[in-house]
C-alpha cells in the first residue's frame, strides 16, 4: 500500500533511479546485518568449543583416563598382526612381552597382564577380502 504511494503511475527516469537505489541500499543493509549476526554466532560456537576443550584437558590432567575393556575384534587383529609380523614363532617369551607392551599402549594403561594369546594366521589377503565384502554388503551371485 505504501509503495504504491511512493511510485506514481507514470514515473520518470529520476524516480525510477531513486527507487532502485533505495531498494538496493535496503537489501545491502539487510545482507550486512545477516552476515554480521551469522559471524557472531560462529565465533560464539568456536569460543564455546575452546572452553569445553580446555575444561576437558584439565579434567584429563587431573584424573588419568580409565581404558574401557571393550576392544574391538579389528583392533585386536591389527595389534596381533603387527606383533606377528615382527616376531618369529620361536620367540614366545619375547612375543608375550611385545603383546603386553602393545596392549598397554592401546589401552593406555601402565600395566597389562596377558592371560592368554593364540598365534594368528598370516593370511592377510583373506582377511582383507572379508573386510571388503563385509563393508559393501557383498552378496555373491550364482552364474546360471
Amino acid at each position: 500500500m505504501y509503495l504504491m504511494a511512493l511510485i506514481p503511475l507514470e514515473p520518470n527516469a529520476e524516480q525510477i533511479a531513486m527507487f532502485s537505489a533505495l531498494g538496493f541500499c535496503i537489501v545491502m543493509v539487510v545482507l550486512i546485518c545477516l552476515s554480521s549476526v551469522t559471524s557472531l554466532i560462529g565465533k560464539a560456537f568456536v569460543t564455546a568449543d575452546k572452553i569445553k576443550e580446555g575444561a576437558k584437558n584439565k579434567a584429563q590432567e587431573a584424573k588419568p583416563a580409565k581404558a574401557t575393556a571393550n576392544v574391538s575384534d579389528e583392533h585386536k587383529m591389527v595389534i596381533s598382526a603387527a606383533v606377528a609380523s615382527v616376531m618369529s614363532e620361536s620367540d614366545s617369551a619375547e612375543l608375550l612381552a611385545v603383546i603386553s607392551a602393545a596392549a598397554a599402549v592401546a589401552l593406555e594403561e601402565e600395566e597389562v597382564r596377558v592371560v592368554s594369546f593364540r598365534p594368528i594366521e598370516l593370511n592377510y589377503s583373506r582377511y582383507g577380502r572379508e573386510q571388503i565384502f563385509s563393508s559393501q554388503n557383498y552378496v555373491p551371485v550364482k552364474n546360471r
